[in-house]
Formats: C-alpha cells, sequence, structure tokens
C-alpha cells in the first residue's frame, strides 16, 4: 500500500539519498554528490511549491513529487511538475500515485489550468506515464545538455486542464509602420527609466511579453539600476524534477 503525504523536513535524508541515485540523477542536470544541505536549499528556496512524498507500509519514502505554481501574473495560471522515485520502487505504482494526487490538487484546489515539465528524451519508463496523464509534446529541445558523456535531447511536456477552452484566434492586428529614424546603441543608464516604461506600456509591446498594463518606473528599476550579485542556483534549478524516472 503507498501513502501520499506533505513532505516535511524529517524526509530530507531519504530525498537526499534518491536524489543520489546514480539512474535518478542521469535524468536531471544535477552533479554527483550533492549534499544533505544543498537538497534542504533547495527545498526552502523557490517559489509556491506544494512537495509531496509517497511512503510504503513501513513508512519508507519511496519517491517525491512537486507542483510549483509560476508567479507571473499572467502565468498565474500555469503550474510545473518534478517527479522521482527510487530505483527500489519503480513498476510499483509510485509515480502514478503521487501524479495523480498533484493533478487532483492542481485541477480542484488550486485551478490552474495548465501543467508543464520537461523530461529526457532516453527517459522511456517516465514518458509513457506522462502521456498516460494526459501530458503531450510541445517541443524537442535537442542537444539539451550532457548525459554520461553524451549530448541528450529533451522534450517539452503540457497537460490542459480537460474542458478547458483555449482560444486560438489571431492577434490584434498590428499597427502601420513607423518611418524609420536613426539610431545609436549604447548602455542603459538609470535615467532611462521613464522612457523604458512607457515603451513597455504600450499595447503593442506589452502583447508580446508576460507584463501587466500600468507598469510603474519602480516595477522596472531592475531593468536600469547596476545589477546586484545573484545567489548562485543549485544543479536542479535549471531543469525540472520531472526528468527523474517513475
Amino acid at each position: 500500500m503507498i501513502t501520499i503525504r506533505a513532505t516535511a523536513e524529517a524526509d530530507m535524508p531519504a530525498i537526499n539519498r534518491i536524489y543520489n541515485q546514480a539512474s535518478v540523477r542521469r535524468f536531471t542536470l544535477g552533479l554527483p554528490f550533492v549534499s544533505l544541505g544543498g537538497t534542504m536549499q533547495f527545498f526552502k528556496s523557490g517559489g509556491p511549491r506544494t512537495s509531496l512524498v509517497a511512503c510504503g507500509p513501513d513508512g519508507a519514502v519511496l519517491g517525491e513529487a512537486s507542483l510549483t505554481r509560476r508567479e507571473a501574473a499572467r502565468r498565474a495560471h500555469v503550474g510545473s511538475l518534478g517527479l522521482m522515485v527510487a530505483e527500489e520502487a519503480r513498476r510499483r505504482g509510485v509515480g502514478r500515485a503521487l501524479l495523480n494526487a498533484l493533478l487532483d490538487l492542481a485541477d480542484n484546489w488550486l485551478n490552474l489550468h495548465r501543467l508543464e515539465l520537461d523530461v529526457f528524451a532516453n527517459n522511456v519508463a517516465a514518458i509513457p506515464l506522462y502521456e498516460a496523464m494526459g501530458f503531450a509534446s510541445e517541443a524537442r529541445l535537442r542537444h539539451y545538455a550532457m548525459q554520461d558523456g553524451v549530448l541528450a535531447d529533451c522534450h517539452l511536456m503540457a497537460r490542459l486542464r480537460p474542458g478547458l477552452a483555449v482560444d486560438d484566434s489571431a492577434p490584434p492586428p498590428r499597427p502601420s509602420p513607423a518611418p524609420r529614424q536613426p539610431f545609436t546603441l549604447r548602455a542603459i543608464e538609470p535615467e532611462d527609466a521613464p522612457a523604458l516604461t512607457a515603451m513597455m506600456n504600450l499595447p503593442g509591446v506589452r502583447h508580446g511579453t508576460l507584463e501587466t498594463p500600468f507598469l510603474t518606473e519602480e516595477s522596472r528599476k531592475h531593468l536600469t539600476e547596476p545589477k546586484r550579485a545573484s545567489r548562485p542556483l543549485l544543479p536542479w534549478h535549471r531543469t525540472s524534477w520531472s526528468a527523474w524516472p517513475c
């Protein structure tokens, strides 16, 4: 019997052990020998994430899955999924049980309309499961990442909530092109904030971005001020944990 529950801090050693298994790491962007501290730091970082674990009858953690909601206002209807299953627990329905729990959360509680994941093209165990759960491949990224000494491709997959209406209408007509004017290129400066904000508030510009109307200069300050040193990403921050085999 498989039990699904919320991930607890006490689960970190078990999750770290699974993540360091060679056949799990192979389908992520992680490097060997991720420390327990690195795993704990990952779970404490990031946006609105729900993490679940699957446990066997003895309480041992058999797998972990997560659902992260997008924070951009116009992507608030989207979530990304990640999943991993321990080597010794595969083909026992662990991955399916975790996915079922996250799909119920997304559809019936969080009102998410689109779920996304990425998976290595040679992860032959995970792809059929995702397809059976309603995910479809939308793109193939060639030579996506190094995997066991060779370059491997990756599928971007997504699932739309069943019954969701999708607008396939054409975008608004483009305005007539303005006469070409001479220009120069230079680095952006803080005093460019008013002009940059005004440009980004133009409907024709905003349509091609994820921004909302009525942007303020304050909200664009990060574009015109010198960049601050950012915290380095952990090995798996650049890929969804959905790459892990099931």
